[in-house]
């Protein structure tokens, strides 16, 4: 957990406890520091690198190595409370895929984080050059009126909230919380 991220992070482990999450998939989860989090852990990450050092350091921990969007849906079926993706979906494509998947798992809560917060005029695409691993990564901008509009649509409206949290050097981040029908 970084320093610039505690705000969140700080009210994730208040809202594990609240609400009793026991069991927990967690869309890039780096090493799968949030397993000491919850009894029943799955992680899904890119990052092989960090997917090996997680196994060794959260032995517990159900480790995945792959992208999210590809993973088959039984491998995800372990009675989640909770999925959770911090800091991940402004680095995809587009969030709509990414969040009817997450919802789709069937956890009581889905949290997903926006970086850079939701308010953009717009959605806004780009992409950014990376040195690690290197190559290009999505770097998108998100607005909280075309995300609202979007969950509206897809029927989310009456059971999500969007909470904002400080994140130094950046502004805010936002997090959208849908409750499971």
């Amino acid at each position: 957990m970084s320093e610039e991220h505690s705000a969140f992070w700080t009210w994730l482990g208040r809202f594990v406890l609240a609400e009793n999450i026991e069991g927990m998939l967690e869309i890039g989860c780096g090493d799968g520091r949030n397993s000491e989090l919850v009894a029943r852990y799955t992680g899904v990450e890119q990052n092989v690198r960090a997917v090996s050092a997680g196994m060794r350091k959260y032995p517990g921990a159900q480790l995945i190595h792959g992208n999210w969007l590809s993973i088959a849906d039984d491998e995800l079926s372990n009675g989640y409370d909770l999925v959770l993706a911090a800091g991940v979906v402004e680095h995809r494509p587009h969030y709509r895929e990414f969040v009817k998947k997450a919802v789709g798992v069937g956890a009581k809560w889905t949290i997903i984080t926006f970086g850079y917060g939701l308010d953009w005029d717009c959605d806004v695409m780009a992409t950014t050059e990376c040195q690690e691993p290197p190559g290009w990564v999505y770097d998108n901008r998100y607005s909280e009126r075309v995300l609202l509009r979007w969950l509206a649509d897809n029927g989310y409206a009456d059971r999500h909230e969007v909470l904002t949290f400080a994140h130094e050097g950046v502004g805010e981040d936002a997090a959208l919380i849908i409750r499971a029908e």
